[in-house]
C-alpha cells in the first residue's frame, strides 16, 4: 500500500502547476488530522491520506488481511492524537495580542486599472481605514495588493518626501501594496510599511512574478520576444523575505514591535517562501493579493485553501487583504476564524496572537 502514495506525493512534488493543489489540501476542514503539516508540510498530510485509503482498499476489497496493513492505521490514529493534542495545546497559549484591521474596498478590474479612478481608489481606502481608525485606535491596517498605483521610490524612507504615501497618523501603522522603484530603472511589485511616526522602511518586493504579465520570459536574453506582448509589465524580482519591524502603542500605552512578514499574490502557496520569512524572523504572515481577475468562481477560494496551510507548516497567524476577497484571517491551526464575504467592501477588525516559535517544518 505504499506504492501508491509514495508515487502520488512524489506527483504532487515534481509536477508544476500555478496553483499547486495537492490531495492533502482537501483535508482542511478536518483540522485535528491536518496538524502533521508542520512536521513534514501538506505533503506528508497526502502521503498519509494516500496511505490509509490505498490500504482500506486491499483491506476490503482485495481481501488483503495482513498484520501490516495496521501500520497505516495506526499512522492515521498518532496523527489524529497528534492534531488533538496540538490544537489544545494551541488554544492554551496566552500572551498579547495584537488589532489589525484587514480592509477590502472591492474595486473592480476596470477600475483597479484604469488610470482615471487612480486617486479615487485610493481616497476609498483611506476612507475606510480612517473610520476604522476612529472605532479602534493603536492598529494595524493593511491594504492588498498593488492599490497604490503610483511609482514610488523604495528609498523614501518618510512620508513628507513623498505627498503620494498615505499615512494614517501617530496611532496606526499601515501596509499597503504599492509599485515602486529603485535608482529610477528598476520597477518592482512591492510591499511598503508606513511606520506610526511617518518613517517608511525599505519595501519588500515580489520575488516570484507573474510570466506574461508582469515580464516576458526570456526577454532579458532575447528582447524582441517584448513586442511580442507590449502590455506585460517589466518588473524585477525582489531577491529575499522581507520582514518588518512595526511598533505599536498597546492600551498600556507601552510600544511593542510586531515582526511582519508579507507575500505578494500567490506567493503565500509556495511553502518555501513562508518558511524563510519565519527563519527571518517573522512573527506574523501577511499575504496581500488582488484575485479579482477570477470573477465569481471557486478560485479565490482554492487560493484561501491552499494558502492556509503556511499557517499550519509555521505556526503563524496569516492575514489575507484582497481587493475583491477572500480577505480572512487564519489562525496558527489553520482555521478561518473570520472573512469578509467576496465581491463587497468593508473592513476586517482581529486581535491576534504573535507566535515566535520555530516548527520542524520551519527549522528543517
Amino acid at each position: 500500500a505504499l506504492r501508491l502514495s509514495l508515487a502520488w506525493t512524489a506527483a504532487e512534488f515534481l509536477t508544476v502547476r500555478i496553483f499547486p493543489w495537492q490531495i492533502g489540501h482537501t483535508q482542511l476542514a478536518f483540522l485535528p488530522f491536518v496538524q502533521i503539516a508542520d512536521l513534514a508540510g501538506a505533503q506528508l498530510v497526502s502521503f498519509l491520506l494516500c496511505w490509509i485509503t490505498e490500504a482500506l482498499v486491499r483491506f476490503c476489497y482485495l481481501k488483503e488481511r495482513h498484520l501490516r496493513m495496521l501500520a497505516p492505521a495506526l499512522a492515521g490514529a498518532a496523527a489524529l492524537a497528534y492534531g488533538f493534542f496540538t490544537i489544545h495545546a494551541i488554544k492554551k497559549i496566552e500572551g498579547p495580542t495584537q488589532t489589525v484591521a484587514l480592509v477590502q474596498a472591492n474595486l473592480t478590474i476596470a477600475e483597479k486599472h484604469d488610470i482615471k479612478y487612480f486617486k479615487q481608489n485610493t481616497a476609498r481606502y483611506l476612507a475606510l481605514s480612517k473610520e476604522a481608525r476612529r472605532h479602534k485606535p493603536n492598529l494595524l491596517i493593511i491594504w492588498p495588493e498593488t492599490v497604490l498605483q503610483e511609482w514610488i521610490p523604495a528609498e523614501v524612507g518618510h512620508v513628507k518626501h513623498d505627498s503620494r504615501v498615505p499615512y494614517l497618523g501617530e496611532d496606526a501603522a499601515l501596509l499597503l501594496g504599492t509599485f515602486s522603484v529603485e535608482n529610477n530603472r528598476y520597477l518592482f511589485n512591492s510591499a511598503m510599511a508606513v511606520l506610526p511616526d511617518g518613517s517608511v522602511p525599505p519595501p519588500y518586493h515580489k520575488r516570484i512574478l507573474m510570466p506574461f504579465g508582469e515580464y516576458m520570459p526570456f526577454a532579458t536574453w532575447l528582447p524582441w520576444i517584448q513586442s511580442l506582448n507590449p502590455g506585460a509589465a517589466n518588473f524585477s524580482s525582489g531577491s529575499s523575505a522581507g520582514v518588518f519591524n512595526i511598533p505599536i502603542m498597546d492600551a498600556l500605552t507601552e510600544t511593542k514591535v510586531l515582526k511582519v512578514a508579507p507575500l505578494i499574490c500567490y506567493e503565500d502557496v509556495v511553502q518555501s517562501l513562508a518558511r524563510e520569512a519565519v527563519l527571518a524572523g517573522a512573527e506574523l504572515l501577511v499575504n496581500l493579493t488582488n484575485d479579482a481577475w477570477f470573477g465569481r468562481s471557486v478560485a479565490p477560494y482554492q487560493h484561501h485553501q491552499i494558502a492556509a496551510f503556511r499557517s499550519i507548516e509555521n505556526r503563524r497567524y496569516l492575514l489575507r487583504s484582497t481587493n475583491s476577497g477572500l480577505t480572512a484571517v487564519v489562525d496558527a491551526t489553520g482555521a478561518t476564524t473570520a472573512s469578509i464575504p467576496p465581491f463587497s467592501e468593508g473592513v476586517l477588525f482581529a486581535d491576534l496572537q504573535p507566535f515566535s516559535v520555530r516548527t520542524i517544518y520551519s527549522r528543517i
